[in-house]
């Protein structure tokens, strides 16, 4: 007779995601017009509803840096 150790609990991971406040960190690169899905803050707090309804356990933050080579 077999016998099955007993399984780990389901994990989903969510492996990219970003957070922004735009009034601290602008991203310029979201027009308005044609990215108006995105067009908005998006904060923990927006993204723990969406993750739990979908069943993702654990989120692996990105972040954007803009390093200039020249003054503008």
């Amino acid at each position: 007779m077999k016998h099955s150790a007993p399984r780990a609990p389901r994990q989903i991971i969510d492996a990219h995601h970003h957070l922004w406040v735009r009034a601290r960190h602008p991203q310029p690169w979201i027009n308005a017009t044609t990215m108006e899905a995105i067009n908005a803050d998006f904060t923990v707090a927006d993204l723990a509803p969406l993750a739990a309804v979908s069943g993702v356990t654990q989120t692996v933050g990105t972040a954007r840096q803009v390093y200039r080579l020249r003054p503008p």
